[in-house]
């Protein structure tokens, strides 16, 4: 009989296996076995609870829990847990359960933990388990301790600083030793009592390789960079006449040779076009980034030269060498962020792969010098750099360049906030407070008056055109009590304006409208994170590309339509999504208990 029943409810979802199997946390071989008759789990199982949850995530996803509730006889306005129940007791409905036996022994009487599948839930056991605060745990990794919060909850992770992870696994593991709870650590982990030692540990808290993917952490670790920019932080640079000497200036050679001649040409026409305020620089260059990166003192030089010419207003176009990995192309941005972050320079990338025999450099002011070479690859140390100035150069590279251009794509643009493209279909946003996109617009004119209106109405137009074609997650931290009350909620609104911050029943009248849009909407899905991801930008994600918006100065919105980046802004949103994702009756109910004033 359950064999009969688990294949009707399964033809009934039209899911396949594997889909419901995922949402499951099982493994799709379990399915075929339960549909095959081969199976029959004990209706008390945790692989029972684990097919009825993943069946009502399922069902509830594509707004047919009615349809579920019909079939196993449930109320339609039952909560999630009724419905589990009731899809459990239907599944077993006329089924012979085998009688109760005892459970075995076992020599071992280690009360068994279940699996942390995160990083945020393995940190959260071993702080637990070391008897750990936030704030006491920040004190001894000499970190914030908002930052402590963030990773314990999991919406960040230290992955992109090594020197954190193995402090935090370092401070965990001397305390668990001192409080003699080793043991109770290996049961943790799941290895044998005698096992645990401090690169065991590292490995089973820190393994990100195991735990996520690639692609997420990339884009994790980008969006940090991001977040984490500030003008007022920035190094201060050497003014342009302390970095280049009059010698280098006014040198007239037309051939320099190796590295150290490279650097001397790129002085001499960096520090010339910041002289005479150049209009607009394009730079193209495909070989190995060795003589820039291996002599810190030149970077500095290099990096005060590029400021100074978009101080001057200088534009800066720029076709980035990108055929390498993931991990190469984000230092490579992230080594251009303060540059990026003014908003003067416009980056692109070629779609083919740059050629594996030649290698071409071309950096060229116009109308006034370039710097040319190529070379066979790998003999770029002891080549040959010409440092051109005559007019039918200068005119032929800029041909050059043009050509090159033309075949290229945007790698990262200025753009407008919330100017998704048009053919999306779906979006995700991860934000630091509730979107003015989804307030009431009434509470918007109440807040902010008709420059928040405005603002809200050109948000909303964009999020109502996704949602007529995909899906809505608005993943954000919900606000807690004490703020609340406190009138301490910041609104995400306009930029160089004062701030505005809602009042507990002005925050009750959005979390209204949210559960409207979570009851009628069922393509809108809210993902109330535990903590705020990104405190000073705003993510939003597409199949086709990712927007970084910065709410803090500079404010500006750049946006990466590569391929490879895009694909780890969704793996990075999946990530969440799929660690805070709530069924819409439960959502709602949480948000009714926390926030709504009868």
């Amino acid at each position: 009989m359950f064999t009969e029943r688990f294949n009707e409810i399964m033809t009934m979802t039209g899911a396949r296996n594997r889909k419901i199997a995922g949402l499951a946390g099982m493994d799709a071989s379990s399915f075929s076995r339960l549909r095959s008759g081969h199976r029959i789990p004990p209706k008390t199982s945790p692989t029972i609870r684990k097919i009825s949850t993943g069946i009502y995530l399922y069902m509830d996803d594509r707004s047919r829990l009615d349809d579920l509730c019909v079939l196993i006889g449930a109320p339609k306005d039952a909560s999630a847990e009724s419905i589990k129940s009731a899809l459990i007791d239907w599944l077993y409905d006329g089924q012979e359960l085998p009688a109760k036996t005892p459970p075995k022994r076992t020599r071992s009487r280690r009360r068994q933990t279940p699996d942390c599948k995160t990083f945020g839930m393995r940190l959260d056991s071993a702080m637990q388990l070391a008897e750990l605060s936030n704030i006491q745990f920040s004190h001894l990794v000499n970190v914030d301790t908002s930052l402590i919060s963030r990773f314990r909850s999991g919406v960040r992770t230290p992955n992109s600083n090594p020197v954190i992870a193995r402090r935090i696994t370092s401070v965990l593991w001397e305390r668990l030793k001192s409080l003699r709870k080793t043991e109770e650590l290996a049961n943790l982990m799941h290895v044998p009592a005698d096992k645990p030692d401090r690169e065991a540990f590292h490995q089973w808290l820190c393994g990100f390789d195991e735990l996520y993917t690639v692609e997420a952490y990339a884009a994790e670790r980008l969006s940090e960079s991001f977040d984490s920019f500030s003008t007022e932080n920035n190094v201060l640079l050497p003014a342009p006449d302390e970095v280049v000497p009059a010698h280098i200036l006014n040198d007239t050679r037309d051939l320099y040779e190796g590295y150290e001649g490279l650097r001397t040409a790129v002085l001499c026409f960096l520090g010339n076009a910041a002289k005479s305020r150049a209009k607009e620089l394009l730079l193209y260059s495909d070989q190995a980034m060795d003589w820039m990166v291996e002599d810190p003192a030149f970077r500095l030089k290099w990096a005060a030269l590029m400021a100074a010419c978009i101080k001057n207003g200088t534009k800066i176009r720029i076709i980035h060498n990108i055929d390498r990995s993931l991990d190469q192309m984000n230092e490579a941005i992230i080594s251009w962020l303060p540059l990026y972050m003014t908003g003067m320079i416009e980056s692109y990338y070629h779609p083919l792969p740059a050629g594996s025999r030649f290698s071409y450099t071309l950096f060229l002011n116009p109308g006034q010098a370039c710097i040319l070479a190529s070379h066979v690859t790998g003999t770029e140390q002891g080549g040959r750099y010409r440092y051109l100035t005559t007019p039918d150069f200068l005119s032929e590279s800029l041909e050059t360049f043009r050509s090159l251009s033309e075949q290229c794509l945007p790698l990262m643009q200025i753009t407008q906030p919330y100017s998704v493209p048009a053919c999306s279909k779906g979006l995700t946003a991860i934000l630091p407070s509730l979107s003015i996109s989804t307030m009431p617009r009434e509470l918007a004119e109440e807040l902010g008056g008709p420059l928040l209106v405005r603002e809200r109405d050109r948000r909303r137009k964009t999020i109502d055109r996704v949602l007529k074609t995909g899906i809505y997650y608005e993943c954000v931290p919900l606000a807690d009590s004490e703020t609340l009350s406190a009138s301490n909620v910041t609104v995400q609104a306009l930029q160089d304006a004062p701030p505005l911050h809602y009042t507990k029943e002005q925050y009750a009248a959005h979390i209204r409208q949210l559960i409207t849009l979570t009851e009628q909407c069922p393509n809108y899905r809210l993902i109330p994170l535990p903590d705020t991801a990104f405190a000073n930008m705003e993510l939003l994600i597409t199949g086709e590309s990712g927007q970084i918006i910065h709410t803090c100065p500079p404010f500006i919105c750049i946006e990466f339509t590569h391929p490879l980046i895009c694909r780890s802004f969704t793996e990075y949103a999946g990530r969440l999504i799929g660690q805070y994702k709530m069924d819409r009756r439960s959502l709602v109910q949480l948000l009714k208990d926390q926030y709504i004033i009868e």
